[in-house]
């Protein structure tokens, strides 16, 4: 049994390995960054020790992806921050944080308002 957890604990640490910076353990966002934390879903898929979250380089993204991407920061000043927008029950959304000369924006999206590209920085960990 001890050892199949140790088989276990080695393949989750080669899985969860990625190119993108984890958010948690890297330090501060910079400028270039957007900090995705992939939130909700289907009953709050795997509780408050599951983390989805990566960090992706603006810079990285095509034109496109990062037009969507400032239109979904632009849509959101518009709005009241406790008023994420319109959603369903078990929805997977986003949460994306980027900074800016006056300091962190957060917004919140659903799965299809984000950029394949941004999703794709995702990665999951158990904390």
């Amino acid at each position: 049994m001890r050892l199949c957890f140790l088989l276990w604990t080695a393949a989750g640490s080669l899985w969860g390995c990625s190119g993108t910076r984890s958010a948690a353990t890297k330090g501060e966002l910079k400028v270039d960054e957007v900090k995705v934390e992939q939130v909700g879903g289907f009953a709050g898929f795997g509780g408050a020790r599951l983390k989805s979250s990566g960090i992706v380089k603006i810079s990285s993204l095509s034109g496109s992806d990062r037009a969507a991407l400032d239109a979904l920061f632009q849509r959101q000043r518009g709005r009241r921050p406790d008023t994420p927008g319109p959603q369903s029950a078990d929805q997977l959304r986003y949460r994306l944080t980027r900074v800016t000369p006056t300091g962190e924006e957060t917004v919140e999206a659903g799965e299809a308002e984000v950029p394949a590209a941004v999703k794709a920085s995702v990665s999951t960990k158990i904390e």
